[in-house]
């Protein structure tokens, strides 16, 4: 019987060559963020169609400050969904949000706008609604939008699988508030760890910035 050959899902891709910048990096006495980091961040922008990127050390720390943002805290009524990482939803565990679950399509995986919209009117109090692009299907945006301004409700963007989807002609990191990236290992790239958030805003940008580093503004010149 022939043995038939495996297919690694789940390898992490390394292009040749990397290890001569790993080394360049490594000893360059920058190895948390420094100029490879801001490059990498400028780089994300002119990709994404962005200006308002900052980069985080993991995909949960950019929900997490993303969250924090947002005004969720304890006693919060968030929906979400229960069909994504648990590092989604952990965040909002901790922060003493009330999360609601809410349905899924059943032909995307994605949260399901129409069972949203039923909870936002059962519950009247929701403060945000957590969308996952899952399996880098992306939600649908249109719809999303106009529950966030029909019910006043921010709509959060876990876009950790979706890194270069794009919607309506846009790549994802521009449709909502708050949008989600993830680099860890067997994300679309990878960056060994790390994450994103695109922001709609110089006000959430800035403050969003000084979250990741105890409310240091490193590019403040003194």
């Amino acid at each position: 019987m022939k043995k038939q050959k495996k297919i690694p899902i789940l390898r992490p891709f390394m292009p040749k060559g990397i290890i001569n910048s790993l080394k360049a990096t490594l000893y360059s006495g920058w190895i948390g963020e420094g100029p490879k980091v801001k490059e990498f961040e400028n780089l994300l922008k002119d990709y994404l169609g962005n200006k308002y990127i900052i980069t985080t050390n993991s995909g949960t720390s950019a929900l997490w400050i993303s969250y924090h943002l947002a005004g969720i805290k304890n006693g919060t009524l968030v929906i979400s969904t229960p069909m994504t990482c648990s590092a989604t939803n952990i965040p909002l565990i901790h922060l003493g949000a009330k999360i609601i679950w809410a349905d899924i399509d059943l032909n995307t995986g994605n949260i399901d706008p129409l069972d949203v919209e039923n909870k936002i009117k059962k519950f009247k109090k929701v403060k945000a609604v957590v969308i996952v692009d899952y399996g880098g299907m992306t939600c649908d945006m249109e719809r999303f939008n106009y529950l966030s301004k029909k019910y006043n409700v921010l709509i959060i963007e876990d876009a950790a699988q979706a890194l270069g989807a794009e919607y309506n002609g846009f790549k994802i990191g521009n449709h909502n508030k708050f949008v989600c990236f993830s680099f860890q290992a067997v994300k679309t790239i990878t960056t060994v760890d790390g994450g994103a958030i695109c922001l709609s805003n110089k006000k959430d940008y800035e403050r969003a910035r000084k979250l990741r580093w105890f409310g240091i503004d490193r590019e403040k010149k003194i």
